[in-house]
């Protein structure tokens, strides 16, 4: 876990997350993130656990969150 580039690709997929994860949701999934990517470094190594995050990362990527936190919209006019 503390190679260098494990902490590139970790910043780099938090980075992404925090982009579009709402803020009120964003350290808690962050938390949960790390803890993950830390077991998953020492019970299958650095190079799959690298996927794993970026896989996970992805996950919570979804168009309902962009729309909900970065397009503000009304559904009813009057």
């Amino acid at each position: 876990m503390n190679s260098p580039e494990n902490h590139t690709i970790l910043r780099s997929a938090l980075r992404f997350l925090k982009w579009f994860c709402p803020d009120h949701l964003y350290e808690e999934i962050e938390g949960d993130l790390i803890q993950k990517f830390q077991r998953d470094v020492k019970a299958v190594g650095a190079a799959r656990a690298k996927r794993r995050l970026v896989r996970d990362v992805i996950r919570f990527f979804r168009p309902g969150i962009l729309l909900r936190n970065k397009i503000p919209f009304n559904l009813i006019q009057v």
